[in-house]
């Protein structure tokens, strides 16, 4: 897993660590694998990240960072089917990972895909709540968002519209136009502009996405629909947890991953292919991901005559 430089010197969530958590960041997150996870073995950790330091950090400080990076949401903990305690990176870009995944990668315990939203959505409702923005409800009443057409001023707050009139003044509470025009201009809403390819794309990217589904997508040769794709992927493991087609009904982490496998396989049989002539996710989903499936190779082997004894083969 790469490093992303913006994260890690101007990050929001590890600039709240202390300096030595900070200082240490990059050694720990370096340890995590293609999905971005790493198995919180003291010993382990310690042995790798700091393999050449004359002075080792001790477990407990060790054990102090992990807690900070939790704190600051930038590390999900979790355990796998043994108990042993493992962590999700948070607020990784998916560029910084890699695109293929080893056996190893993949053998790694999946993070609760429900818990991992939640703890993502404590740091956005967080975030939103910041202390850095001014409160300024408490004198002036409800302030009106800036998507509303019109804005209602409370009592004693004047708004100079047009030459010599005041609006807002007086006993009852006036409605303005959000954007005050020249006197006689005409009060018709304007019709609301369209969000940006920029803000749309934005947006795409800050949304939460389901853990496995991006470990398909990013097998994927082709990106694009990424909220489509997700949608029509959670039915594809429904229906496969069911059976489909001549295929036997799947536990949830089988269904997902021989989709993930399967976009491989896809990725795989396209690699030379022109981008606009291959099918979207979303379409794939809906229509042959079934066909792309990957499949058991048969290997023959040739058994030398030697090794054959009376019609049994010794090997």
């Amino acid at each position: 897993m790469l490093i992303y430089p913006q994260g890690l010197l101007l990050g929001e969530r590890l600039s709240t660590c202390s300096d030595d958590a900070q200082l240490h960041f990059p050694r720990l997150v370096a340890l995590g694998n293609g999905f971005g996870r790493m198995e919180l073995n003291a010993r382990s950790i310690i042995d790798t990240a700091y393999a050449n330091f004359e002075h080792k950090p001790s477990r407990e400080q060790l054990t102090g960072w992990l807690q900070e990076y939790a704190r600051q949401h930038l590390l999900f903990i979790y355990t796998d089917a043994q108990g042993h305690p493992w962590g999700q990176w948070c607020g990784v870009p998916e560029r910084m990972l890699p695109r293929f995944k080893t056996a190893a990668d993949k053998r790694s315990p999946t993070p609760p895909a429900e818990a991992l939203v939640v703890y993502e959505e404590e740091y956005a409702n967080a975030k939103r709540s910041s202390a850095d923005f001014i409160d300024i409800s408490e004198d002036f009443g409800n302030v009106p968002k800036a998507s509303e057409e019109s804005k209602t001023f409370p009592l004693g707050i004047g708004t100079g519209i047009g030459v010599g009139k005041g609006v807002g003044v007086g006993e009852e509470q006036k409605q303005i136009p959000s954007s005050p025009s020249a006197p006689g201009a005409s009060r018709t809403e304007k019709p609301k502009a369209k969000a940006s390819q920029k803000d749309k794309a934005a947006l795409v990217a800050s949304r939460p996405y389901h853990p496995r589904f991006l470990c398909a997508y990013e097998r994927f040769p082709k990106s694009g629909e990424k909220v489509e794709s997700e949608a029509e992927w959670l039915k594809a493991v429904e229906r496969l947890e069911h059976g489909e087609k001549d295929k036997p009904p799947m536990s949830t982490e089988e269904a997902q991953s021989f989709l993930e496998d399967a976009a491989g396989d896809f990725a795989t049989k396209t690699a030379g292919d022109e981008k606009k002539f291959i099918r979207g996710m979303r379409r794939w989903l809906l229509k042959s991901y079934l066909d792309y499936a990957a499949k058991p190779k048969v290997v023959f082997v040739e058994i030398p005559d030697d090794q054959w004894l009376g019609g049994e083969r010794l090997v």
